[in-house]
């Protein structure tokens, strides 16, 4: 499904608000307009169903809607995911600059509140169990970090599906061992995007 010429266009329009967002609009809590709104936006109104309909009430993911976690997500992964980086959002929503800012806003403050609870790490991946310990019986984690920041193997916070197959693959000699479905390196893939958005709040 692709979004029409129009959007398109708008959207050009606020790729670049969403960049100059850049890293964050944090919000003290519910009691300032802006978060306030962004509740609104994700719980209900943002493409007439809400990011709520597959992320969760608290942003934390649905996997059986497909919606991953984001709390704290960066305004530019949230333009990239509405415009062409997931085909379904890409249908859905066409939201401007100041709207993007606002559900920023509230995903931090769930992010807040969350990490004052406990934080992010008591959230399940699928990939989150294969980086730490499946992949080729040792888990990704063992050359990479628990975060995957880096030891004997570089960061790799962020590293795309290309990437990690092309490692996989022959590009990497010392991973050749390491077989995984195309769907467990999207689940991987899925949980070095979290924590490269986590590393940058």
């Amino acid at each position: 499904m692709n979004k029409s010429v129009i959007n398109r266009i708008g959207g050009a329009a606020v790729a670049l608000a969403a960049l100059a967002i850049g890293g964050g609009t944090y919000a003290t809590g519910l009691d300032d307009p802006l978060v306030v709104e962004g509740k609104l936006l994700y719980d209900e109104t943002a493409g007439g169903i809400g990011c709520a309909t597959c992320h969760g009430m608290e942003g934390t993911g649905d996997p059986d809607a497909g919606g991953v976690y984001i709390q704290g997500v960066l305004a530019s992964t949230m333009y990239s995911a509405m415009n062409g980086g997931v085909e379904e959002m890409s249908e859905i929503f066409n939201l401007n600059a100041h709207e993007i800012a606002a559900i920023q806003a509230y995903l931090n403050y769930l992010y807040e509140n969350s990490r004052s609870a406990g934080g992010p790490e008591a959230v399940v991946f699928p990939g989150k169990e294969i980086f730490l310990e499946t992949a080729g019986g040792v888990g990704c984690a063992s050359c990479h970090n628990d975060d995957a920041t880096g030891d004997i193997g570089p960061n790799i916070q962020g590293r795309s599906a290309a990437d990690v197959r092309a490692a996989l693959n022959g590009g990497v000699e010392d991973m050749g061992f390491i077989e995984l479905t195309t769907e467990e390196i999207d689940q991987v893939v899925e949980y070095l995007a979290f924590m490269a958005d986590a590393s940058a709040n």
